[in-house]
């Protein structure tokens, strides 16, 4: 693996759990003051925080730029589609900081205007949709058979497998006939015995 591949999987992986936190923070300070002013709850944040929890814990796992991270790239490519879904989800409650729900629910839940918050919100649900996709994207390269690493991580592979199994690539040196690379003693020319003549005088 590349120093450069290491360091984009940190990179997206690092952002992805700082978004996921900053999600999880006001999602959750939003549900604890919905609870005191008992006005229930909304499932579009209760999905948004599940994925969010979610994301920290499986961002953490994956940070360390090892190669079974890369291979994860399905996992990481379901994150995108359902952090999109939360992004979707939250900009039709409110897309701006404005309409019936944000003004009677969010602004009373908080007692006052929050708006800064719910745009980040907004804004770090995408961010970590886009690091999830990111990975998906690296892993995929990473792991295809057109990235010269993964061409010789399975030459080196079958190279140990060959050795553990006790066989050798068969090679032909130059110069040497077929007989001699297969093992095979090569026949050897017929030499003419000497004749014996008998006396017969007496």
């Amino acid at each position: 693996m590349g120093m450069a591949s290491k360091v984009i999987s940190i990179f997206l992986r690092g952002w992805a759990f700082i978004s996921a936190v900053i999600v999880t923070g006001i999602s959750g300070s939003f549900i604890h003051h919905l609870h005191t002013h008992d006005l229930g709850s909304f499932a579009r944040i209760n999905y948004t925080i599940s994925i969010a929890v979610i994301s920290i814990v499986f961002s953490l796992v994956l940070m360390p730029p090892f190669r079974y991270t890369f291979w994860a790239f399905p996992f990481d490519a379901a994150m995108f589609i359902m952090w999109m879904v939360a992004f979707g989800l939250l900009a039709g409650l409110a897309s701006s900081c404005g309409g019936f729900w944000f003004r009677f629910t969010w602004r009373f839940s908080w007692n006052g205007n929050r708006c800064s918050m719910w745009r980040a919100l907004l804004a770090f649900s995408f961010i970590s949709s886009m690091m999830w996709l990111g990975s998906a994207l690296l892993g995929i390269y990473k792991t295809g058979p057109w990235n010269k690493d993964q061409e010789g991580y399975v030459g080196s592979r079958r190279e140990k497998h060959n050795r553990g199994s006790g066989t050798q690539p068969m090679t032909q040196p130059s110069g040497q006939t077929t007989g001699q690379t297969t093992g095979q003693v090569p026949a050897q020319p017929a030499t003419a015995q000497p004749a014996t003549y008998t006396s017969n005088n007496v």
